[in-house]
Parts: structure tokens; C-alpha cells; sequence
């Protein structure tokens, strides 16, 4: 299992845990400070600070922690300051962190308290940012670009060691020279995709079901990004440093139109959500890699959210997965059979199925034999899972992401 960045810091005495109070605290000892550690922002906050030392490569003696902010009654404190000298005298990135479920409109709160904290009237410095678990926001301050600029000044990434910011921050593939996805969590997969609903569905802009239609169209480009690149090469469904909303936009709305002409029968209508809308939802999940996530994270993650913001509008109830297994085991489908769920809701029985017969053909296919092995489970997804849904457009489009585009056909 690989160390992460706060057990390693906690190792190196950059972090401790102080246990001796009423509440556990969380110590940063260059900077002298200590915090509530059961508050979900220390947790954030914490995490990015181990990342500034061993991701970006500054000094833990140049980075402030709960800063004071000058000229502000009652006070105020930033986040995390990155200074440029050993004197904490000039700064260089104004950080807040924010817990992970904060929504939209707290996230660009918070990016107009971190602006107003780094800008010219107060720690004058080059960047600053918003942290919120996997959302994230780094804005170059430069004059250039105005004080009231919050979208062509957006940057990739956070420069490493007083440097530039990069053009992507993201590319396939392990390298020290650049970051690579990475898969996640149950929970972290649920988050981000809360997110992105209630960025799709804006307080009542679409209803919920057209706000998942909407988010199933962006979950397939970016599952196509991730499959399409090759090592090396930036992944196109992220954020560019300095590029507006419509130009990220329109390079995502292109991608679609691509794979629409590809697979015809998968999505037939073009995303309708405005620029500034689809920008926000590349945000939220620019960082994961749902290919390497596996397969039962994602069909749980992807129950959990519908359970929650359907079931009242559908009547949805979803079987327990351990029924499920069971009930596939009992079953044993071969490739040679056809699947049929008269109530397939998200799929369930029919993502079973595939991995029932995906596993069966590790079996019987040699290591070497990958493209017979994967046809083999592939054509059976493709040509004879079948499910049947009251809410036809529904279950289509859940399916698929589900899936993640085993090719799943729906009866309607």
C-alpha cells in the first residue's frame, strides 16, 4: 500500500496529533499552530499542506498556516500562505480549503474570499486558490488580467517551487515528470458526483432526472478521454491553464459529437448545459480515473447517489449487492445465454452478470489471449444483457455509465 502524503508527514514530524486536550488537534510545527482535528476543512487543509511540501516542493518553513490577514476587524486568517522568502515577508499563494461537500455557490464564496485576501490590497500575491477535496481552483493574480477576472485567469495547476504554472496538469501514465489521474474511493466517488448534480441541476434549472441525463453525457466523454490517451499524452477532459470556459467547452462538446457518430445508439441528443456549467462539472471530476476505480466502487457509488435523489420521484428501490451475488452464483450465466431483468433500475443484476462472465473468461483464456479474453465477455455485455424499466430514458442512461460503456442495450 502506498504511504500517503500525511502519513509520511506525520512521520517526519511536519504534522502531529495532539491528544492531550478536550479535543484531538492537529499540530503544523513549522508554523506553530494548531487546529480542531475532527473539523472536515482541518482534514482538507491538512492533506493539501502535506502536498505543498512533498507534491510542489515548498519549505514547510515557508508556508503559514491560519495567517492573519492585515487590515481586516475583527480578524480574519487565511488558510495557507506560500511566502517566497524565510521571512514569511512576501507571499506567494493564498489558499482556502473548504470541506469536500461545500456547494457551488460556497465554492465561488470561497474564491472570492481567497481573492480578496491575495490581491493587491492585501498579501499582493502572484496566485491563489480553493481547495475542496477533489474540486479545485488556482487563479494567477497577475494585472493583466483584471481585478474582477475569474475565468481566463484559471490555471492548471499550482506552480512547483516558484515556477509556472503547467498548460494541463494532468497526463496518462506514472512518470515523476507529470500527475496522472487516479481512481478513488466509495465515498469520494459519491461526493464528486453529488457535486456535479447539483451543479447540472442548479436549485431547480433541470429537473433531476434531466440533470443526470445531462451528467451521464459528460461521464461518457470522460470515460472515452481516459481510455483514448496514450502515456504521456495530457488528458483533454481537464481544465488548461488560462483557457476560458467556452474554449474547455467547446473542445468537450466536440469530443461528444465524436463518439455520437462512433455509437449512435448510446446518446442522441447533444449536451445542453451552458459553458460555465460544463467547466464547473470538469472540475469536480477532472482528477479521477473512473477506468481504474473498480467496478463495484462505481455500481454502489452510482446506487447510493440515485437512491438519494431519485427514489422519490421513481419509486426506485435498489437490491441489496449481496442478493445480488447471490443470486447471479446461483445462476452461473455463460456467454452463450441471454440476461433479462424486467426491472433493471440502474442494472445491477446486469453489471453482475458481465463481471460474473468477465471473470469466467480469465479462465478460460490463456494471460496472453487479451483480445479473446475481452471479446469474449465484451460481446456477451454488448449482444445479450437485456434489461427492461418503467422509465426507459432513465435506465438507458443510467446503465451505461454504470457500466461504463459495456455497451448495455435497454428495451424500452
Amino acid at each position: 500500500m502506498v504511504e500517503s502524503y500525511l502519513d509520511r508527514a506525520m512521520k517526519e514530524d511536519y504534522l502531529r496529533i495532539d491528544q492531550s486536550g478536550k479535543f484531538e488537534k492537529i499540530v503544523y510545527v513549522a508554523a506553530g499552530k494548531s487546529q480542531r482535528w475532527s473539523d472536515p476543512e482541518e482534514k482538507v487543509r491538512a492533506e493539501f499542506y502535506t502536498e505543498l511540501i512533498y507534491r510542489y516542493g515548498y519549505a514547510p518553513e515557508r508556508i503559514g498556516v491560519e495567517f492573519t490577514v492585515p487590515d481586516r476587524s475583527p480578524n480574519d486568517y487565511a488558510d495557507l500562505i506560500i511566502f517566497s522568502d524565510d521571512d514569511q515577508k512576501r507571499p506567494f499563494a493564498v489558499i482556502e480549503c473548504k470541506k469536500e461537500s461545500i456547494s457551488d455557490a460556497e465554492f465561488n464564496q470561497a474564491v472570492e474570499q481567497a481573492w480578496g485576501n491575495g490581491n493587491a490590497y492585501k498579501f499582493r500575491a502572484a496566485y491563489i486558490g480553493v481547495v475542496a477535496g477533489t474540486t479545485r481552483r488556482f487563479l494567477d493574480c497577475a494585472e493583466k488580467f483584471g481585478a474582477l477576472e475569474r475565468d481566463q485567469n484559471v490555471v492548471a495547476d499550482l506552480p512547483i517551487n516558484y515556477g509556472k504554472p503547467p498548460e494541463y496538469k494532468y497526463r496518462k501514465g506514472l512518470s515523476k515528470e507529470w500527475l496522472d489521474i487516479k481512481p478513488v474511493s466509495k465515498g469520494e466517488l459519491i461526493a464528486a458526483i453529488k457535486k456535479c448534480h447539483q451543479t447540472l441541476w442548479g436549485g431547480g434549472r433541470l429537473s433531476p432526472p434531466a440533470a443526470f441525463g445531462e451528467f451521464c453525457k459528460i461521464i461518457f466523454v470522460k470515460v472515452r478521454d481516459e481510455k483514448a490517451r496514450k502515456k504521456g499524452e495530457p488528458y483533454e477532459f481537464q481544465i488548461k491553464t488560462d483557457e476560458p470556459a467556452y474554449a474547455l467547452a467547446s473542445r468537450i462538446r466536440a469530443m461528444y459529437a465524436k463518439e455520437m457518430d462512433r455509437e449512435p445508439d448510446v446518446f442522441k441528443e447533444a449536451i445542453k448545459v451552458d459553458d460555465a456549467t460544463l467547466k464547473m462539472c470538469v472540475a469536480h471530476l477532472e482528477a479521477i480515473n473512473f477506468n481504474k476505480t473498480d467496478l463495484d466502487t462505481k455500481g454502489v457509488a452510482f446506487e447510493q447517489f440515485l437512491d438519494g435523489f431519485f427514489k422519490g420521484d421513481f419509486g426506485q428501490y435498489f437490491t441489496p449487492r449481496e442478493i445480488i451475488q447471490f443470486a447471479v452464483e446461483m445462476l452461473k450465466p455463460t456467454a452463450d445465454d441471454y440476461v433479462l431483468d424486467p426491472a433493471c433500475g440502474s442494472g445491477g443484476f446486469l453489471l453482475y452478470a458481465m463481471d460474473y462472465v468477465r471473470h469466467a473468461a480469465n479462465q478460460l483464456f490463456d494471460e496472453d489471449d487479451i483480445t479473446e479474453r475481452f471479446r469474449h465477455w465484451h460481446d456477451f455485455a454488448k449482444d445479450r444483457l437485456f434489461g427492461i424499466e418503467i422509465n426507459g430514458s432513465f435506465s438507458f442512461q443510467v446503465g451505461n455509465p454504470v457500466l461504463l460503456k459495456s455497451s448495455l442495450p435497454v428495451i424500452r
